[in-house]
């Protein structure tokens, strides 16, 4: 049986190795003998704000990432998102903080910190209007793209 941890287990897959590898694996170590978490990695106390934006950004993230707590300066692919992920974090953001950025924007700014500056931006901009009056609008002009269509061929006949 392979622990599927690392390369020998994977590659051999035999008894021996596998025992070998997995007396060294921090997965096969009981709790207490695993080392402390690293200091570089603060808890879920460390990632509190008082800015009401980054909380909101935050909360969209851990909701897509399925992660209890997100660093503000971390990469979301770091962090295991991925393209189709960040389609869900828009979603996500529009919910959360009343605005959807553009999805090439959110690939260019791929940090909670990033996108927290991005939305301030977009804000001061004047872009914050309503969430969801951006696809009314598009509803809208498809509709009358359609209608202008289906005159066209009706007065064609």
């Amino acid at each position: 049986m392979s622990c599927g941890y690392c390369r020998s287990c994977r590659a051999t897959a035999t008894a021996s190795s596998t025992a070998r590898c997995c007396e060294r694996s921090p997965r096969s170590r009981p709790p207490s003998s695993r080392p402390p978490p690293s200091p570089h990695r603060p808890g879920p106390a460390a990632h509190l704000t008082d800015d009401p934006l980054t909380a909101q950004v935050t909360a969209a993230w851990a909701e897509v990432l399925g992660r209890p707590t997100v660093p503000s300066d971390v990469n979301f692919f770091d962090l295991g998102g991925h393209s189709l992920a960040m389609f869900k974090l828009q979603d996500a953001l529009e919910r959360h903080c009343g605005l959807r950025p553009s999805i090439v924007a959110l690939f260019q700014e791929t940090t909670v910190r990033a996108q927290v500056a991005l939305i301030r931006a977009d804000r001061e901009q004047g872009k914050d209007a309503p969430a969801g009056s951006s696809a009314e609008a598009a509803r809208r002009a498809r509709t009358a793209r359609l209608r202008q269509q289906r005159a066209r061929k009706g007065v064609s006949r």
